[in-house]
């Protein structure tokens, strides 16, 4: 059975936790020091504008510039691809040349050119984890 629960409630224990969350991060590519007050997570996402890779033929490529986190080192990042139409699966994303203040993603799988996931509207939601003091 699933009992009611008052909004407000939940509402107040989520905005209890993320404003008391500490986030810990085990290890980052630059391996800076375990500072909980420094550490913090961006997020992002929304239209994304694709291209044709100039690097891997027949690949959508973009750069996401993640400067406004402030992050001292390179961050530990995170993303996917979300949209319309993405029978029969949603295409993979991979990551390169992450920094500390942008990183390149090129959607893999058929139909990964340019055109064909503009067309779609395909758009690339990221999480980065890192440090900023």
């Amino acid at each position: 059975m699933i009992s009611k629960v008052p909004v407000n409630l939940l509402l107040g224990v989520a905005l209890f936790l993320t404003v008391h969350a500490q986030p810990k991060i085990l290890r980052t590519p630059t391996n800076s020091p375990d500072v909980p007050p420094c550490a913090l997570t961006c997020v992002g996402g929304g239209p994304t504008v694709w291209k044709m890779s100039r690097y891997y033929h027949g690949r959508a490529y973009t750069t996401t510039d993640i400067s406004k986190c402030g992050f001292i080192g390179t961050p530990v990042v995170t993303a996917n691809i979300v949209g319309r139409n993405l029978f029969p699966l949603p295409p993979a994303v991979a990551l390169n040349q992450v920094t500390r203040e942008k990183f390149g993603a090129f959607v893999l799988g058929a139909d990964a050119n340019a055109q064909e996931v503009n067309k779609r509207a395909l758009e690339l939601h990221w999480t980065a984890h890192g440090y900023v003091c």
